[in-house]
């Protein structure tokens, strides 16, 4: 689907790319995204799912609310934004929902190869070319043409290494690209798990030195290795991890096992990332109405400036910042609404489960177009529509020979949207 194709290429090789409107930046890739949205509108392609109308309308009638309590403090611009972006997940594939998912987790794994093979390239060359070449687009593109001020695109291993992070040259962060990177490893777990394919997405992932994608592939690979019961891929994890064991100075691997201690530290990124919205929430949701209602959409910057007067740096992992900025009834409400788009008629359980994962604690993804375009995409739009699911079944006739109180046989065309 030529529709879904682009919004996934914008989101993998276009977002570091903006389009400059007076004082704003868009994204080029949330530009694509409704570009690539509105041809599947039009082509009839997909179509709104009333449950998630409701659900929604549910929401925003409570994060009104929020900003009613917040007043003139509340960012409208941030709401807006907020409304834009999960407006997203109100749709569906029309027809083989199954078809599209696969074709498109596909792409993605085809698109995340040619990445993996270029941080590793970039990672090498850094040792014989120009420290310019290696980042093009800081080097050759206009600062108002390249989206995001606020993402480290260009981070050294330690403090004053001259050795440097992979990116992938096109990705906002090594922990972006890592996680892109794990995304597909899991997918290819969960697929063919061809050895070839998996070791590229593993060199990747070794060369962005970032420990999100790779304790996003911990938490799962456990349970995909005992869903398969595949003793080709045990053997190969076993030999991946002796490998690199045996390797481990020479590739500055320690850098993983180092960060581990970095949860007590105040001022180290593991404590920002996954401790410190826990003191966040202590020190700045004490009140009833902060606890209910929020602080106001638009709030966590200042929340995070005044966390480091305190002695900690913090960081604004999805769930604390939907929370923070509109309290714990509008907030849990659209974190539920996202676990229903996710797992509402998914076909994989488990890559609706890696998928939240990574949208609940890895990144600071409340209002991050390229990451909800890729998760409606690859997964949330491709949902087979419960309601529809349900009156497919309601007047499938029963088998002949069946009973009304027995058990029927799973039809596959029953997931199909009519």
């Amino acid at each position: 689907m030529a529709g879904l194709a682009a919004i996934i290429f914008g989101c993998i090789f276009l977002q570091r790319l903006a389009v400059p409107v007076g004082a704003i930046q868009l994204s080029l890739s949330f530009l694509i995204g409704y570009g690539g949205l509105a041809y599947l509108l039009l082509r009839g392609r997909i179509a709104l799912s009333f449950p998630l109308c409701i659900f929604f309308f549910v929401v925003m009638a409570a994060l009104t609310m929020s900003i009613l309590h917040s007043g003139s403090s509340a960012s409208l611009m941030s709401f807006f934004y907020l409304f834009s972006i999960y407006s997203l997940y109100l749709f569906k594939i029309r027809g083989d929902g199954q078809a599209a998912s696969e074709e498109i987790q596909n792409l993605y794994q085809r698109f995340m190869l040619i990445a993996a093979a270029g941080g590793i390239i970039q990672f090498c060359l850094q040792f014989v070319l120009p420290f310019e070449l290696l980042f093009p687009l800081e080097t050759f593109v206009p600062a108002q043409f390249l989206f995001g001020e606020v993402y480290n695109v260009i981070i050294p291993l330690t403090y004053g290494s001259p050795i440097i992070k992979s990116n992938g040259f096109i990705f906002l962060e090594p922990s972006f690209f890592s996680q892109f990177l794990a995304l597909a490893f899991i997918l290819e777990l969960m697929g063919r798990q061809r050895a070839s394919r998996l070791a590229l997405l593993a060199g990747g992932l070794l060369v962005a030195y970032s420990g999100t994608g790779l304790l996003l592939i911990a938490l799962f690979l456990p349970y995909l290795m005992l869903r398969r019961g595949n003793l080709y891929l045990l053997l190969f994890a076993i030999g991946g991890l002796i490998i690199l064991g045996f390797s481990a100075t020479a590739l500055n691997l320690d850098i993983f096992l180092g960060r581990v201690g970095e949860f007590n530290s105040p001022e180290s990124s593991g404590f920002a990332r996954f401790v410190s919205p826990f003191y966040l929430f202590r020190d700045f949701m004490g009140t009833p109405g902060a606890f209910l209602l929020g602080l106001g959409p638009g709030s966590i910057d200042e929340v995070m400036r005044e966390a480091s007067y305190r002695g900690y740096i913090s960081h604004d992992p999805t769930w604390i910042k939907a929370v923070l900025e509109y309290g714990v009834i509008a907030g849990l409400l659209l974190l539920g609404y996202v676990v229903a788009a996710f797992f509402a008629g998914s076909r994989s359980k488990v890559l609706s489960a890696v998928l939240l994962c990574l949208f609940l604690f890895l990144g600071g993804y409340l209002l991050n177009p390229i990451m909800h375009f890729l998760f409606a995409a690859l997964l949330a739009w491709s949902n087979a529509e419960t309601a529809a699911v349900q009156a497919t079944r309601a007047r499938s006739p029963a088998p002949a020979g069946i009973g009304a109180g027995a058990v029927q046989p799973a039809r596959r065309d029953s997931l199909r949207l009519p």
